[in-house]
């Protein structure tokens, strides 16, 4: 495992790639834009696989597949509207890869026989709460039912991000552990569902004011967390 010292001039550079990401938006450096969101990204990935020492086997494998995922849809949504679909479809690949990863630790959990009657009480709660943003989804982009071409990936899109961040709080309620490395998977998770909520409602149905700066700050700060969560579930 790298020493203490790297860790943190690695943490700091990545967030100097966010930082310098979310400027190019704030001051409209259009020059740059484009360099900048591929290497804040970018900046993600070699942070992981220097926490990982290079090896990526295993889990780690489906982690730096979700965010290799992550950095081309990333490069699909700087192109022309007519990719936004594939834009979409890359990150759904990867919020998938961060199911599974969530679902498979799962698993290992409930076989372990790690489950309490507080941690199913747990679940439960969440899986209300997960009908609850389901509804709600629905209801803010109705004006998009009638329009199939766009409608059903978003539907499919919505069901796979929120099952994504309800597997998430699952995960840490069966754990039991609410330390702040673990916290990190669910409220990425969350970050991310934020972040394309803004995204889709911006583009689709009203736009918001600064989207696309909050969209790209909520994206970042969820891919670190989830990375970062990531690392110590899986160590």
């Amino acid at each position: 495992m790298a020493e203490s010292g790297a860790n943190l001039i690695w943490n700091f550079s990545v967030f100097l790639f966010f930082l310098l990401d979310w400027a190019t938006v704030l001051f409209n450096w259009h020059r740059i834009r484009a360099l900048t969101k591929m290497l804040a990204m970018g900046s993600v990935i070699a942070w992981t696989l220097f926490i990982a020492e290079g090896q990526i086997n295993g889990l780690v494998f489906f982690l730096i597949s979700a965010q290799l995922f992550g950095l081309l849809g990333d490069f699909f949504l700087l192109l022309q509207n007519k990719w936004f679909l594939w834009g979409l479809g890359a990150f759904l690949a990867g919020h998938l890869l961060y199911l599974a990863l969530f679902l498979i630790q799962l698993i290992l959990e409930l076989r372990g026989g790690g489950i309490t009657s507080r941690s199913i009480f747990g679940g439960i709660l969440v899986l209300v709460g997960w009908s609850l943003f389901l509804g709600y989804f629905y209801r803010l982009f109705k004006p998009l039912s009638d329009g199939k071409h766009i409608w059903r990936p978003i539907q499919v899109y919505a069901w796979s991000l929120s099952g994504m961040a309800a597997a998430a709080l699952i995960l840490v309620v069966i754990l039991s552990d609410y330390s702040k490395d673990y916290l990190l998977l669910p409220i990425g998770a969350v970050l991310f569902t934020i972040s394309d909520l803004l995204l889709a409602y911006s583009r689709f149905i009203k736009p918001v004011q600064n989207a696309k700066l909050l969209v790209r700050i909520t994206y970042h700060l969820a891919q670190f967390s989830l990375a970062w969560g990531f690392f110590h579930l899986l160590g």
